[in-house]
């Protein structure tokens, strides 16, 4: 029971947190005047890659916990 508790209590401050959050974010103006393109950071592809790998490994480690 307490367990249950706890996930549903952490799962509502959660959203409640991210709900105050974005009520602080300022509207966001673009400014037209740079025509300049910015590159997707080069760190993106490796962290992808290394999630599903991590995903993966511990998804596997916890079916072989499960046999």
């Amino acid at each position: 029971m307490k367990t249950k508790f706890t996930k549903i209590f952490y799962s509502l401050v959660f959203i409640l947190t991210m709900n105050l959050m974005n009520a602080q974010i300022e509207e966001f103006i673009p400014d037209t005047t740079d025509n300049e393109v910015v590159p997707i950071n080069d760190y993106l592809v490796p962290m992808l890659v290394l999630g599903i790998l991590l995903g993966y490994r511990l998804l596997r480690k916890k079916t072989e916990t499960v046999k």
